[in-house]
C-alpha cells in the first residue's frame, strides 16, 4: 500500500486526470479504478481496508493481483507522465531525458530493435557526458562498446567506448567508495549515534582525501559532491566545527564555477556552512548562508525549505530577535503546505510556537505591533493534542513537550500539576535521557526541580542553580537537526528569560 500510495501521490502532483488510460490500449476496470481512487483519496488507509471494501474479505489472493495490475498501470504512467516534464527543473528535465533514452534503448535492444535502441543510447550520451551520470555513462558507453566491436563494427568508435568504459570505471570505483563513507557518516548523524575517533577512522578520513585528489584529478563533479559531503559529516561527528566549514568553503567555491551543476550542490554547501556558522557563533554569517541558501529554493512549503528554516528561526532566537522568530513561525504555520506536510514536521514547529507564546507571555514579545498574521491563542490542552504523536516518542526528543508544558504551569501558578509534571520528568530523565548527547536536558532538568524544591524563590533558586547554569554555560549546545528540535532556546538563555520574569514577578510560597 505504501507503494502505491507515493505512486499515485507523485502521478498526482503532475496533474494527470486521466491515470486509467496511460501505459494502456484500454481504461481501468472497475475494481482497478476503485482502488485506485480509494487510494487517491485516501479512503483506504491499509490493505485490510481496500481488500474488504473490494472483495469482502482482508486477506484475498485477487487482491494482491489487482494490486499488481494497478502498479503496472501507475509505473508505465510515470513514463508517459514525465514526457510533459511539468514544473520540472532543468537538471532534472535533463536527468529525466538521460535515463528515460538509456532505459528505452535497453528496451528496444531486448525487443530486437537495434538500430533504434543504438540512436537512443547516443541521445542520451552527450548529457550524461556533461552532467558526470556517472552509472548510466558507464552503462551507455559499454553498450556501445558491444555495439561498434561486434554488430556494426567501427574500429574509430569501439576504441572510443573502450577508453571510456575503461576511464568511468575507475569513477565508478571512485564514487561508490565516497558514497559508502557519506552513507556510514549520514546514518551516524541522522541516529544520534557516536564513533569513536580511532585507528579505523583516522584511516578513513586519510582515505576521503585520497578519494578527493583523485576526483579533481579528473574533475568529477559527482565524485567530489560525495567525497566533500562525507567529509563535512566526518567533521560533524567529531565536532570540529572550523574544519567543516573550511571544507563546505572549498566544496562552494568548486561548485561555483559549474553554474550548469545540479544546484541542489550549492544549496547544500551553503546550508551546511551556515550551521558550522551556527556553531561558531558567527551568527550574522550564518544568517546570510542561511538566506543564500534558502533563495535557491524554487517552491516555498518544502521540507528544504522548512528545514533551513528551522536554522534561520534558531538564529533568531540566538540574536534575541524574538519579533522575527514569532513572524517566522506564522509564516511557517500557516503556509498552505503546512496542513499536509509530515506529521512530525508540523509537531516540531507546533513546540517552537509553544515556545514562542511563552515569550508572549512573559512580555518578550507584543504581537500587536508586528505585521504578521498573528499566532493562535496558546491552550495548553490543545498544544498536548497537537504534538501527541512526538509525545509518545521515548528517544528524548519530546522532553521539549514536558519542558514547557512546566514553564506555563509555572507561569499559571498550577503548583500542583508543576509537582507531579516535575516527578514524571525526573523518572522520564532516568529512564530515557541517559546518553552523552542528552547531558544538557539532564542538567537542565535538574534547575526546574530546584524551582519547586526552592518553593519559587527567586534568590534561593538562583544560588542553588548556580553550579549547573555554568555546566550549561561550560558545555554549549552544538546545533544539529535532533538538538535544535530538543533546545527550541538553548537552556542557559530560555534559563535567563525565566528567570528575569521570576525576579520581576517575585513569587514567593
Amino acid at each position: 500500500m505504501k507503494e502505491l500510495k507515493s505512486l499515485i501521490k507523485y502521478l498526482s502532483h503532475q496533474k494527470t486526470n486521466q491515470i486509467e488510460h496511460l501505459g494502456s490500449d484500454s481504461p481501468m476496470d472497475s475494481k482497478t479504478s476503485q482502488l485506485y481512487n480509494g487510494i487517491r483519496t485516501n479512503a483506504f488507509k491499509t490493505d485490510k481496508d481496500a481488500a474488504l471494501e473490494i472483495y469482502g474479505k482482508e486477506n484475498s489472493a485477487n487482491y494482491r493481483k489487482l494490486k499488481q495490475r494497478l502498479r503496472h498501470r501507475l509505473i508505465n504512467s510515470v513514463f508517459l507522465v514525465d514526457l510533459q516534464e511539468y514544473k520540472s527543473s532543468n537538471s532534472n528535465r535533463i536527468f529525466n531525458k538521460v535515463y528515460k533514452n538509456w532505459a528505452a534503448g535497453m528496451i528496444l535492444l531486448v525487443k530486437g530493435n537495434r538500430a533504434a535502441a543504438i540512436h537512443s543510447f547516443q541521445v542520451a550520451l552527450k548529457p550524461a557526458e556533461k552532467y558526470d551520470l556517472i552509472e548510466v555513462n558507464f552503462l551507455i558507453n559499454k553498450e556501445l562498446r558491444k555495439h561498434y566491436g561486434i554488430f556494426d563494427y567501427n574500429k574509430t568508435k569501439y576504441e572510443y567506448h573502450k577508453k571510456r568504459c575503461s576511464d568511468l570505471l575507475k569513477r565508478l570505483d571512485i564514487l561508490s567508495e565516497a558514497e559508502s563513507y557519506y552513507t556510514e557518516f549520514a546514518y551516524t548523524i541522522e541516529m544520534n549515534k557516536s564513533l569513536v575517533y580511532g585507528k579505523e577512522l583516522k584511516d578513513t578520513e586519510k582515505r576521503l582525501y585520497v578519494l578527493l585528489s583523485e576526483a579533481k584529478k579528473i574533475n568529477s563533479r559527482t565524485c567530489l559532491r560525495f567525497i566533500y559531503t562525507a567529509l563535512i559529516y566526518l567533521f560533524i561527528i567529531k565536532k570540529e566545527i572550523e574544519s567543516q566549514l573550511r571544507v563546505g568553503k572549498e566544496a562552494l567555491a568548486y561548485f561555483e564555477k559549474f553554474p550548469i551543476y545540479k544546484p541542489l550542490a550549492k544549496f547544500q554547501y551553503r546550508f551546511y556552512n551556515g550551521i558550522a556558522q551556527l556553531n561558531l557563533n558567527v551568527i550574522d554569517e550564518a544568517l546570510e548562508s542561511l538566506n543564500n541558501a534558502l533563495g535557491m529554493l524554487k517552491k516555498t512549503g518544502s521540507l528544504g525549505w522548512y528545514s533551513v528554516n528551522n536554522y534561520i528561526f534558531t538564529a533568531y532566537i540566538l540574536k534575541k530577535e524574538y519579533d522575527n522568530s514569532y513572524k517566522l513561525i506564522s509564516e511557517a504555520t500557516y503556509h498552505k503546505a503546512f496542513k499536509t506536510t509530515y506529521l512530525d514536521l508540523k509537531q516540531h514547529w507546533f513546540i517552537k510556537e509553544a515556545f514562542i507564546q511563552f515569550l508572549v507571555k512573559i512580555k518578550k514579545i507584543d504581537p500587536t505591533k508586528l505585521e504578521c498574521k498573528r499566532l493562535r491563542a496558546f491552550k495548553l490542552s490543545r498544544f498536548q493534542n497537537d504534538v501527541a504523536a512526538v509525545s509518545k516518542d521515548k528517544k528524548g526528543f519530546n522532553v521539549g513537550i514536558k519542558i514547557i508544558t512546566i514553564i506555563f504551569q509555572i507561569l499559571d501558578e498550577q503548583f500542583d500539576e508543576i509537582d507531579n509534571s516535575l516527578a514524571s520528568l525526573k523518572q522520564y530523565k532516568s529512564r530515557y535521557l541517559k546518553g552523552e548527547e542528552f547531558f544538557r536536558t539532564r542538567t537542565f532538568i535538574t534547575m526546574l526541580n530546584k524551582i519547586s524544591s526552592n518553593k519559587f524563590n527567586y534568590k534561593s533558586i538562583m544560588s542553588k542553580t548556580e553550579k549547573q547554569l555554568n555546566e550549561l554555560k561550560n558545555n554549549p549546545l552544538i546545533f544539529t537537526e535532533q538538538s535544535i528540535n530538543i533546545e527550541i532556546i538553548p537552556y542557559e538563555q530560555l534559563w535567563d528569560e525565566l528567570m528575569s520574569y521570576f525576579k520581576k514577578r517575585n513569587f514567593r510560597l
